[in-house]
């Protein structure tokens, strides 16, 4: 490819190293963002699913109200999966990119086809469900905020 050895194993180290790294980073700060969603989510559609369901007389703007809170703490427990699912397909992504760079670092060449590899193992990110959820859920909880004062001012 027009390096030569060192250079080539340098930035094969390099970059495994960095890989290697991301890897760590990504998982670390996924974990956190989707605690903070979830929790943040659950909370707010349990606790109004909660104060809804103290009524005594029901209208169908109460029952809407308490599908939509239901509905918002069914998608927050799905962000948890979705993240989880993404997770594990991105860590294993930077797993291969880094495993493919320490090969290169140990035989001291690379081929056209582990460059076009690393190249494509690159570009492919798999898709993160996690924000559709958290957007669902906040719907959810607005609308079931919007039925349950619908059913106040009736």
């Amino acid at each position: 490819m027009g390096y030569d050895d060192e250079k080539l194993v340098g930035l094969a180290n390099l970059t495994a190293k960095r890989a290697s790294e991301d890897r760590v980073q990504h998982i670390s700060q996924n974990a956190q963002t989707a605690r903070w969603q979830m929790a943040s989510m659950l909370a707010l559609n349990s606790g109004s699913l909660f104060a809804i369901s103290n009524r005594v007389d029901w209208f169908w703007s109460d029952v809407a109200s308490a599908m939509c809170f239901y509905l918002g703490i069914t998608s927050s427990l799905c962000i948890s999966i979705a993240l989880r699912r993404h997770s594990q397909k991105k860590a294993g992504v930077l797993e291969n990119i880094e495993t493919t760079w320490s090969e290169v670092a140990a035989e001291r060449e690379m081929t056209r086809n582990e460059f076009e590899r690393v190249v494509r193992l690159t570009a492919a990110s798999p898709r993160d469900h996690t924000l559709s959820f958290a957007v669902a859920s906040f719907c959810s909880f607005s609308m079931g905020l919007f039925f349950a004062w619908y059913g106040m001012v009736s």
